[in-house]
């Protein structure tokens, strides 16, 4: 192997040693970045993403390039860039020499160049591989140069980038399947935690990321709506499991809110995205299709009243008192415990007291058995 192969040779290795490396730990697609940079002679390297469905190239990593330029890129220039087009059409894996198809006389007379390249210093010729291409996005990383020494950048170029192709896209796929699998969560939980109601922030597949006092309380009086042990809203009906995953994915084209029938009660979910953290998107995540979550909310719906003759009959029948003749009527209402603690202004402990005296009076063991009882004596 002559000299020149074997300086390849090894450059290619280093470099997908870092790949490797990244795939575990993604902050070390830096390191790539700045080694690929110093085996270009010092070239100036962009990582970026694009959504076909909105037009939209975003940088996700970069090195050599100023802050601004990334920004008035993603903001204005990526639209009107001549090098757009050619990416768009590459296949995964591919890799292109931008002055084959754009020639830089051509490319000097553009607004790109002259409003961005051209502040940038020397680097108005490139080299591109394609690294994902699915319906919506492509994502390619490209090496700029000056076209100065364009030919002999581009053998460069393209050896290395056909060298790291396949181990830059394992450590993606990696980088994905850790990022799917991930438990952490990060987004703004008070919201949440200040509802009265039941409520539940969840992924796209119905995981419970994080709930409130009152999801657990609802989940305990009820018994039909439920947390199972891989963290998912189970609704002990494979229907409504299926329609419940059916509004998540729905919910960003409009849908309304679910109703899960059960023969005591009915409950509603109303599910409500939440835009993501920008914090989330950085960097290598930018690759990603974003995960979406959503805000669960969780209501018995309300039954007709109970009429004062019914309300009467009720409390002659168990000799409830006032009070629990109230407790009751509230429960048929499917108003919360929490709820009925900050309508009547007493503590929930005093409200407990008297339902367990209901529970004894009614012979019930619970507030679900204590619906149906109503519902199947006094139809409420």
């Amino acid at each position: 192997m002559r000299s020149g192969e074997l300086t390849l040779a090894r450059s290619v290795g280093e470099l997908n040693d870092v790949a490797d490396a990244a795939a575990l730990d993604p902050d070390r697609w830096v390191d790539f970045l700045e080694l690929l940079a110093e085996k270009t002679h010092d070239s100036t390297i962009l990582f970026q993403v694009a959504d076909l469905h909105s037009s939209r190239w975003t940088p996700i990593l970069s090195r050599g390039f100023s802050e601004k330029a990334l920004q008035d890129y993603s903001g204005y220039f990526a639209s009107i860039s001549p090098w757009r087009d050619l990416l768009v059409g590459l296949k995964e894996g591919q890799t292109v020499w931008a002055d084959e198809h754009i020639p830089i006389k051509t490319l000097h007379r553009t607004e790109f160049y002259n409003d961005l390249l051209r502040q940038e210093g020397e680097v108005d010729s490139s080299t591109g591989l394609n690294l994902i291409s699915d319906r919506s996005r492509r994502a390619s990383i490209a090496i700029h140069y000056s076209s100065k020494s364009t030919e002999r950048m581009n053998d460069l170029a393209t050896s290395l980038l056909n060298g790291v192709s396949v181990r830059m896209r394992q450590a993606i796929n990696v980088n994905q399947a850790l990022a799917s699998s991930s438990s952490q969560f990060t987004t703004d939980t008070s919201l949440l935690l200040s509802l009265a109601e039941p409520a539940a922030i969840v992924d796209q597949s119905g995981r419970v990321l994080a709930s409130n006092d009152a999801l657990v309380e609802f989940a305990t009086q009820y018994q039909r709506i439920r947390i199972g042990g891989d963290d998912r809203l189970d609704f002990g009906s494979a229907e409504l499991q299926s329609a419940f995953l059916r509004q998540l994915r729905e919910r960003s084209l409009g849908g309304g809110d679910l109703v899960a029938r059960y023969p005591e009660m009915s409950i509603s979910i109303a599910v409500l995205p939440i835009r993501p953290n920008v914090n989330d998107v950085r960097g290598i995540a930018g690759l990603f299709p974003v995960r979406r979550h959503f805000l669960a909310i969780f209501r018995v719906m309300a039954r007709p009243l109970l009429e004062e003759a019914t309300a009467e009959r009720l409390a002659m029948r168990y000799r409830l008192t006032p009070a629990e003749t109230r407790l009751v009527v509230a429960l048929g209402r499917g108003t919360s415990i929490n709820a009925m603690a900050e309508s009547l202004s007493i503590s929930r402990h005093t409200i407990r007291s008297q339902l367990k005296s209901v529970f004894g009076k009614t012979q019930t063991h619970s507030q679900i058995e204590l619906v149906a009882l109503l519902l199947h004596h006094f139809r409420i």
